[in-house]
């Protein structure tokens, strides 16, 4: 009996390990981990070699290129059914472009320490006396280029691993929404040990070494190539043009204004991931501890908040999850302009989940709701284009602009106001106009259908707690 008990518990191990949600989980992990390793880093470390000014114009030209990017590779993945080479591809990027950004960085340090002439103050003596160093001729040019190109794989990289979960989840019978909460559960632990170990070697060497970080989001991209290749990922290739397949997406007015909140919510999200780690550095005087264990904390909360991300849209719905997702951000944001303590941000960044990343599978939802047959991957391009290409470029480029004129704590400000204007005009908008004419198209829908497959009276008025999140 002993020995047939080992059997059925490690047939049960076995068959745990090779189902299809469970290598989706520890993709979800690993590819999210890769991005996580160095994200902080590639915020920080332009802000030690270039200046606001040049940092602001950097992220004003991101937008451009990261909102054709992955609604271009979205009708791509369509097209070809090729979904898992291009998250391998997206994924490669994220583990080996910032070591770019990390090159410019130590090239910069060796030219501050670099004496002007000989037995003269070296470069660094100057600028902690407040003397500009100018930057080297190929700096910001470079910094433009490896900062794009990471922009761009990490736009196509949680653009694909989103559509790969979503028709594996819906395969499989599962909880999208649980399967992408495995990506911040890596938030949970790496920032918080790349910060640990920075400041580790850091103390080792005598001075500030940020390479760890990046060398451990090289070796994790490796790690998730062949996983990336077991998942099942079955696809439905778009018979469309680009051009008919935009015109579907311009005729969902509904979905078009919905697709503009993402913008603000990836305007909000994208200046708060990038400058928090300046604020708790530079404005709180914070370790690199510090912004590890804080991010760690914005992770627990947003795994606790996607463990239940399926009960919240299906109690509230898209519009309204996106509406308290805006909320939320209003309110931490307002606290940023009057916090001392960065102890506090324990707290605040707790609901991150909720403001960020709610949001986000909110829209991965309404995608999969409302998307015609082949154009999953294209409408879920096309709101990630919103969130993470046009709406994370804006925020990260007027916030730049906002703090060189103003400060930190200011912008923050700006920010709260615009979250908070957004969620009410929204919530007005939705309840007048946009809800009628989403019930309309889902009848109209249903019509087709029943006229189609002869289905006797199939329609069913839509209402948030009837749609369609509930097929996944």
């Amino acid at each position: 009996m002993e020995n047939k008990s080992e059997v059925s518990g490690q047939s049960c191990i076995s068959r745990t390990l090779g189902s299809p949600l469970f290598k989706l989980k520890i993709s979800y992990f690993l590819i999210y981990a890769v991005w996580h390793c160095s994200a902080a880093y590639m915020a920080l470390l332009p802000t030690k070699i270039v200046s606001y000014n040049h940092i602001a114009l950097l992220y004003a030209c991101i937008p451009i290129i990261s909102v054709f990017g992955p609604i271009g590779i979205g009708f791509l993945a369509d097209k070809t059914g090729n979904y898992k080479m291009l998250l391998i591809l997206s994924v490669l990027g994220c583990g080996f472009v910032p070591f770019g950004v990390l090159w410019l960085y130590q090239d910069h340090q060796s030219y501050q320490a670099t004496p002007l002439f000989e037995n003269d103050t070296d470069h660094s003596v100057l600028e902690n006396m407040g003397v500009f160093v100018a930057e080297r001729s190929y700096t910001f040019p470079l910094l433009v280029v490896f900062r794009i190109a990471g922009f761009i794989a990490t736009d196509v990289m949680t653009t694909m691993l989103d559509v790969c979960g979503m028709t594996t989840a819906k395969k499989h019978g599962g909880d999208f929404a649980r399967q992408k909460l495995w990506g911040p559960t890596s938030m949970v632990v790496i920032p918080f040990l790349c910060g640990t170990l920075i400041d580790l070697v850091s103390d080792y060497l005598g001075y500030i070494d940020d390479s760890i970080a990046f060398f451990l989001g090289g070796a994790l991209s490796l790690l998730a190539v062949p996983l990336i290749l077991k998942l099942e990922v079955t696809t439905e290739k778009n018979t469309n043009s680009m051009i008919t397949t935009a015109k579907k997406v311009v005729s969902m007015v509904d979905f078009d204004v919905f697709l503009v909140v993402q913008v603000i919510i990836g305007a909000c999200y994208g200046f708060h991931t990038d400058f928090l780690p300046v604020f708790i550095h530079s404005d709180l005087i914070g370790s690199k501890t510090m912004i590890g264990l804080i991010l760690s904390i914005n992770g627990l909360g947003t795994m606790v908040i996607l463990s239940i991300g399926k009960i919240i849209i299906n109690k509230f719905g898209e519009a309204h999850t996106v509406i308290i997702g805006l909320s939320l951000y209003c309110i931490r944001f307002l606290i940023f302009y009057f916090i001392q303590n960065p102890w506090i941000l324990l707290a605040t960044e707790l609901f991150e989940g909720f403001s960020g990343y709610m949001s986000f599978v909110a829209g991965s939802y309404y995608c999969v709701a409302v998307s015609p047959p082949g154009m999953l991957a294209s409408l879920n391009g096309i709101v990630y284009a919103a969130v993470f290409g046009l709406g994370k470029g804006l925020g990260t480029a007027i916030g730049s602009s906002l703090i060189s004129s103003y400060s930190i704590r200011t912008t923050y400000i700006c920010f709260s106001s615009m979250a908070g204007g957004t969620a009410v005009v929204y919530l007005i908008i939705y309840h007048l106009f946009l809800k009628k004419i989403r019930t309309d198209r889902e009848m109209e829908k249903n019509k087709e259908t029943s006229e189609v497959f002869g289905i006797d009276n199939p329609a069913v008025e839509w209402n948030e707690e009837n749609d369609a999140t509930k097929t996944i």
